[in-house]
């Protein structure tokens, strides 16, 4: 039961760090990023792969733990990198907003 909270922890980690990022953010929300919601997101991925690095050795112990930390951030990192993908070629073909 660890291992899909792990996942959980880390895609939703990478997932804030991502979108902390204009390029992504404007990819998903088609906006524009301001500082305090870049802070904000940035941080509160550091601090979500921080906490599941901490839940994984406390659940695991710590040489088996940091090696399913490092297992979960890989998948989840793919897991991430799949849906930015699928998100950018489902948006490729609609015309930018305000252009007619």
């Amino acid at each position: 039961m660890l291992g899909p909270l792990l996942l959980l922890m880390c895609a939703a980690g990478f997932a804030s760090l991502a979108l902390g990022m204009d390029k992504h953010w404007k990819q998903v929300w088609n906006s524009e990023l301001g500082v305090r919601r870049r802070t904000a997101l940035r941080f509160s991925g550091w601090v979500l792969l921080a906490a599941a690095l901490v839940v994984a050795v406390m659940g695991l112990g710590t040489s088996i733990g940091i090696v399913v930390w490092v297992g979960s951030l890989s998948g989840a990192g793919l897991a991430v990198v799949v849906a930015l993908a699928k998100i950018q070629h489902r948006s490729a073909g609609r015309p930018a907003p305000g252009s007619n």
